[in-house]
Formats: C-alpha cells, sequence, structure tokens
C-alpha cells in the first residue's frame, strides 16, 4: 500500500482571489474560452469574473431565493441556476444576458444538466420530481416522477437519448427522454449515498456511502463491479478517473483505487479534515482536493506524491475545478470567496 505525503516543491502557487461577501461558494465552473469563471453561493448569486484578473463582471443572480445548483452548457455558452423555490435562469456566458426563466417543480432544484447538445435540460426537484424541458422554446419534453427520496445527481448518456439519477437512499435509475419510461438500474440500498458520480458516456457510477463503503457499477447489466469499504469512515466524495477511482474520506485520508478491482493503489495523507471535493486534470494524471481543513492539496495520481499544499481559504473548501486546459484551477470555500491557482 503506498501513502502520499508532503511534497515540499510549490508546484501551484495562488494568482488571485474573489471574494464573494454574499455567502458561501457551492459550486464553480470554467466558460470553454478559460476567460471567465461562473460561481454560486448559498446567499442566492450567481455572477461572472474575469479569469485573467478576477475582476467581477457581472453578479446574474441576487435574489431573496438562495441558488440551489448550477451547470454549464456543453459549449460553455449558456449556464443555467436553480434555485430553492424551484425557479431556473439561463443566461449566456459572452454578454450574460438572461435567454429564459420559469418556475420548475416544487422545492428546491437540487440538480441540473444539460444535454450533449446543448439543447434539453434536466431539472430534479427536491420534490422527486425531474423535468427535461428544451429550454429555447420552454416546452416540456418529459415529467419523471417515480423517486422515494431526495434526487442529488442527474446527468445525460452521451447520445441524449437517456438521463442517469441517483438518490440519497441509493436508487439509481435510467429514463428513457423519448417515452419517459423508467429503469431502475439499482435498486434502493438501505444505505446513505452521500455522492454519485457518472462517467461521461453514461455507462459507469462510483456510489460513495455514508457507511465507508465504494461501489462501481457498470450500468447497461446492471452489474456491481467491485466494492470495498473504509471501516468507520464516510466516504465524502468520490471521483472517476482513466482507469481510476478516487474517495474523499472523513478523516482527512484519499484512497485511489483501481478501476478494474477496487484494490488499493494509493493512499494519500495530508488533510486533517473530510475531503469535500475532488477534481481531476484534464489528461487525468493529477488529483486536486478541497477539504473542511481549509486546504487544497495537488497529487501524482501514479506515485501518490503530494506536489502541493494550497492555502489562503479562511474555513472549508467546498468546491474545486481544473481549467479545460489544465494550466490552473480554481477554488470555492465556505468563507465566500472563489480563488485562482496557476503555475
Amino acid at each position: 500500500m503506498g501513502a502520499g505525503r508532503g511534497g515540499k516543491r510549490p508546484f501551484f502557487k495562488k494568482k488571485r482571489s474573489v471574494d464573494l461577501a454574499q455567502g458561501s461558494i457551492l459550486d464553480l465552473a470554467f466558460t470553454s474560452s478559460n476567460t471567465l469563471i461562473a460561481a454560486r453561493t448559498a446567499s442566492g448569486t450567481t455572477g461572472f469574473w474575469q479569469a485573467s484578473t478576477g475582476e467581477p463582471i457581472r453578479t446574474l443572480a441576487d435574489y431573496s431565493s438562495p441558488v440551489s445548483s448550477m451547470a454549464l452548457s456543453p459549449d460553455g455558452g449558456t449556464v443555467a441556476a436553480g434555485f430553492a423555490d424551484g425557479s431556473v435562469r439561463l443566461w449566456t456566458t459572452a454578454d450574460q444576458r438572461e435567454l429564459t426563466h420559469w418556475r420548475g417543480a416544487s422545492g428546491a432544484i437540487v440538480g441540473l444538466a444539460f444535454s450533449p447538445d446543448g439543447t434539453q435540460l434536466a431539472t430534479a426537484g427536491e420534490s422527486r420530481t425531474i423535468e427535461v424541458q428544451d429550454w429555447a422554446t420552454g416546452m416540456v419534453v418529459q415529467t419523471l416522477v417515480g423517486h422515494g427520496s431526495t434526487i442529488h445527481s442527474v446527468a445525460f448518456t452521451a447520445d441524449g437519448a437517456a438521463l442517469l439519477s441517483a438518490t440519497v437512499n441509493g436508487e439509481v435509475w435510467r429514463w428513457s427522454v423519448a417515452d419517459g419510461q423508467a429503469m431502475e438500474l439499482l435498486p434502493q440500498a438501505g444505505r446513505i449515498l452521500n455522492q454519485a458520480a457518472f462517467a461521461a458516456d453514461g455507462s459507469r457510477v462510483v456510489l460513495g456511502l455514508n457507511d465507508g463503503t465504494v461501489q462501481l457499477w457498470e450500468l447497461a447489466t446492471p452489474t456491481l463491479l467491485w466494492e470495498t469499504t473504509q471501516p468507520d469512515n464516510a466516504v465524502q466524495s468520490v471521483l472517476l478517473g482513466p482507469d481510476w477511482v478516487a474517495a474523499g474520506l472523513a478523516n482527512g485520508e484519499i484512497v485511489l483505487l483501481d478501476g478494474q478491482n477496487g484494490r488499493l493503489s494509493q493512499t494519500l495523507i495530508g488533510h486533517t479534515g473530510a475531503v469535500r471535493t475532488l477534481a481531476r486534470s484534464p489528461n487525468g494524471q493529477q488529483l486536486l482536493s478541497g477539504s473542511a481543513d481549509a486546504s487544497l492539496r495537488l497529487w501524482d495520481v501514479a506515485t501518490g506524491q503530494q506536489l502541493a499544499q494550497l492555502t489562503g481559504h479562511k474555513t472549508a473548501v467546498t468546491a474545486v475545478q481544473f481549467a479545460p486546459d489544465g494550466t490552473f484551477f480554481i477554488s470555492g470555500s465556505n468563507d465566500g470567496t472563489v480563488r485562482g491557482w496557476g503555475k
């Protein structure tokens, strides 16, 4: 068993920070050109910042209802935000112009996903309902009902013909967008699911459970490919790599698992608080982690070596994402700041 520990070379350093006094940062994303950062906060604010300077361009949403979810279209040209009051709004990333808005299902919008061609938007409501909508025309293509607990993850399959959803109680369903028919891929697990991550093509899903279990499922059959458990250590975050799976644990460790069999490849030790969020570089060779200890750490996946420890946030790091070209990344924290880091 390998253990990655404190490399001292400052591979990355802080380039800039953006202070959002309105509240905690919940989600972050880059536009396709790498020039704008989109972020949402717990206070109900969604905005864009210039990636090169960190200067705020425009606050898109500052409503009385908190923002509860956010998604970028595949081409990076449109951003969608879901609100706690059930409303959804879309803007252009080029000029931050509002395109449309509507009131969705009752309860907070807890999950959003664009179809691969960007024409449809799936919205998952706290009411356990999913709507698939042609957002340009306002036409609801399908209303999907049947889950028995709150939905927290939605994703389209690569061809856009089906939608995948995961719930807190461990259900994973596949829905036909054409006729709304549902197939229960994974039944209720009877255990709390903290996070699910779907493969980009929708063929697999990794589940991180509150009892410390990590599962990788092939969804076509469906088949449990492997399962491993970290005793008495809740899985807080999960990530699918090219041939590996990462799981962030409540005790601050990150386990890297072989994607083929789930065997432990590396244990990454460094964080002193729960690992809340994970991201991988575009080439899959580096892993970025954010923790309740207020730090970010960059790791070499092959060796488990810690490449950098990044500090500056005052409280838990809740969101991290690499730029599409891998040259820098951004982080968001409960302290209300978005920070950009680069070589």
